[in-house]
């Protein structure tokens, strides 16, 4: 079987460190490693790995003498990997048993297994699918970006099992969000082949305090993110598929311009400028094939070409429904605790 480093960045996250630990020895072979990357923790979580695997030479810790992000902290490990795969993973999630036994098992001669992965607010409450299909493929570059195109999957990075080989040299650009989603689409752009899983392997649990979820959003991470999938897409052939990209461009960029700050709770001026940036983008596009592929998003960007004024008051509603029939479930689903 394949060796596989798996890469884990940390930044004060003490109290999950053991939990890590030992997910990660029931995975792990002989030949693998794991490199974790203690991005300046204050609170002692450099010092927790160390005593957590102590003995145990399979581990890799790497300490940050400043807070690089994630981004920075997953390149320094890259640069290090000497397997034949990579699996990157968030130290604060977990993942069914035996899981990388499977994907080593799956992937066979591909460059990339894409699995399934789910959202969860509670560990113990299962969540939507939030990556992957429900189906088993095997797919060129092309098919595959196809998948990211459409928005059938995305640049997670836990849900992949990745060949050294296509990762490239520092994959991921010093963004604080999206830099994830720009690795992914260029390595799956220098894959022969992609191979998809329907299984469920990978649960991310959301967490207060993620990066992702800060009320400081960067709108120009998603335009590198736009700017990087395009590219990608170029360089196998799709470019010359303007409704696919046009589609992309909607939900990826126009939708998350604006949805990401209203949802996240940014500053109005922020909001507004993604408003702004949203609906200039959108001068042009046909939306009638935006509909047909996709009748949501078509509505979505209707709303915001000829409605834009009402757009924050009814998706604010459309949330505030949302949230509450997520409470509602996650009540039932703990006998009503």
């Amino acid at each position: 079987m394949p060796s596989v480093t798996v890469i884990a960045p940390i930044r004060n996250g003490i109290e999950f460190v053991d939990d890590f630990v030992r997910q990660m020895r029931g995975e792990l072979g002989v030949d693998d490693r794991v490199i974790v990357v203690d991005d300046a923790s204050t609170d002692g979580s450099a010092e927790a790995v160390e005593r957590a695997t102590h003995g145990d030479s399979r581990f890799l810790l790497i300490r940050n003498e400043k807070n690089l992000g994630v981004a920075k902290s997953r390149n320094l490990a890259v640069g290090m990997v000497r397997t034949e795969f990579v699996w990157f993973v968030d130290h604060d999630d977990f993942w069914e048993s035996g899981t990388l036994s499977h994907y080593r098992a799956a992937i066979e001669d591909a460059d990339v297994l894409i699995s399934r992965a789910d959202y969860r607010t509670r560990p113990d409450v299962p969540g939507r699918i939030v990556d992957g299909i429900d189906r088993a493929e095997d797919l060129d570059a092309a098919g595959a970006l196809r998948l990211m195109l459409e928005g059938l999957v995305h640049g997670y990075l836990w849900s992949k099992l990745i060949r050294t080989s296509v990762l490239g040299v520092d994959p991921f650009p010093p963004l604080t969000s999206q830099s994830d989603f720009c690795g992914v689409a260029a390595m799956v752009s220098r894959a022969s082949k992609v191979k998809t899983i329907p299984d469920v392997r990978y649960h991310y649990i959301k967490r207060t305090g993620s990066i992702t979820r800060g009320r400081r959003v960067e709108l120009g991470n998603f335009m590198v993110g736009r700017e990087t999938m395009l590219n990608a897409a170029g360089r196998v052939g799709l470019d010359r598929d303007t409704n696919l990209l046009q589609f992309f461009t909607c939900w990826f960029f126009c939708h998350a311009l604006v949805f990401v700050p209203l949802r996240q709770g940014s500053p109005r001026e922020i909001f507004d400028e993604g408003m702004r940036l949203s609906r200039r983008t959108l001068r042009g596009i046909p939306l009638l094939p935006v509909f047909r592929r996709r009748p949501r998003v078509g509505a979505e960007m209707l709303l915001l070409r000829y409605g834009w004024f009402a757009y924050r008051p009814v998706m604010s509603m459309a949330l505030r429904v949302v949230d509450a029939r997520k409470r509602e479930a996650e009540r039932r689903s703990t006998g009503g605790k």
